[in-house]
């Protein structure tokens, strides 16, 4: 079933992509940069669904593969749709995006990004 955005106000809105991301709500001065970063990409997300900036298709899974000589580093990007919504007539698939680089067997994570990319539903 889809989540109608329509009579949300921008901060409701906030909100609602804030716990898409696994928080209750909006935190204005958190205390963590990780926690900051999950906060402005809210923000985004919901700065795009006013403004009606869609992506026309999803956003696709890679795990690619660059040889830097004596190291591989392999710059991985995970997809999963997280919720349909409505907003002003339009359906929207809200997915999940996470970006990070591994270096070598190393399982450590660098260059670590979360989107929430707002997918337009095709016109039949």
């Amino acid at each position: 079933m889809l989540d109608n955005l329509d009579k949300y106000t921008e901060e409701e809105v906030v909100n609602y992509f804030c716990k898409i991301l696994g928080f209750e709500h909006y935190e204005e001065s958190p205390r963590d940069k990780e926690t900051k970063n999950f906060m402005i990409t809210a923000k985004l997300a919901a700065r795009d669904l006013k403004e009606g900036k869609f992506l026309t298709e999803p956003p696709v899974e890679s795990h690619e593969r660059i040889n830097m000589g004596s190291l591989v580093r392999i710059n991985h990007r995970t997809v999963k749709p997280m919720k349909e919504i409505s907003y002003n007539n339009i359906n929207i698939t809200v997915y999940r995006t996470i970006a990070y680089s591994t270096v070598g067997e190393s399982d450590d994570q660098y260059d670590y990004m979360e989107f929430l990319d707002l997918v337009k539903e095709k016109e039949q």
